[in-house]
């Protein structure tokens, strides 16, 4: 066949060319024995190791995460409870703070009665209760433990800061007076 015949053959899709794929004489490269044998044999289920747990759970997540839209980004962070669900409401999420009024928040010195009167030890817990005070993010009963654990570590070093300061820095005994 000369090549004029073989470019109408391809182009022209005839079938006299491609007649015998497989009447060509082999090259031995594999052996067809071992590839039938190998064929028949099960197949035995491995379980993935940790490595492939792991990339099979990062393609779940990746492929299903990203939005298309800004709408569909903010209903996943809606969701995760990154956003303030709708319809906003300034006071979300502050069902414990509704049992406390607003002095309970900013006036704090009423519960300094455990430390000295005067002194070192009171001015330093008087700009405490000062800070806490100016903090909105923390809870009164939050701060309240904030008051208590010093008042614990200033009766822990007492010893230490007798010795330093003098009288001044004597704690009060008693128990502070519970207010809610």
């Amino acid at each position: 066949m000369n090549t004029k015949n073989l470019f109408t053959c391809i182009f022209c899709r005839q079938s006299e060319v491609f007649s015998d794929l497989f009447g060509v004489a082999r090259l031995g490269i594999f052996d067809a024995d071992k590839i039938k044998a190998g064929a028949q044999q099960p197949v035995v289920q491995v379980e993935p190791d940790l490595w492939q747990t792991l990339d099979e759970e990062k393609l779940r997540t990746v492929g299903s995460g990203l939005p298309r839209n800004a709408f569909e980004e903010m209903i996943q962070l809606t969701k995760e409870g990154k956003l303030w669900q709708f319809p906003i409401d300034n006071e979300a999420d502050m069902h414990e703070e509704r049992k406390y009024k607003f002095h309970d928040h900013v006036f704090l010195e009423q519960h300094l009665s455990l430390f000295p009167d005067k002194g070192p030890v009171r001015k330093f817990m008087e700009l405490i209760a000062l800070g806490l005070s100016l903090n909105p993010y923390i809870t009164v009963p939050e701060k309240l433990e904030h008051i208590r654990w010093y008042a614990e570590y200033f009766r822990e070093k007492q010893g230490i800061l007798e010795s330093v300061v003098g009288e001044q820095a004597r704690m009060k005994d008693g128990e502070e007076k519970k207010e809610n």
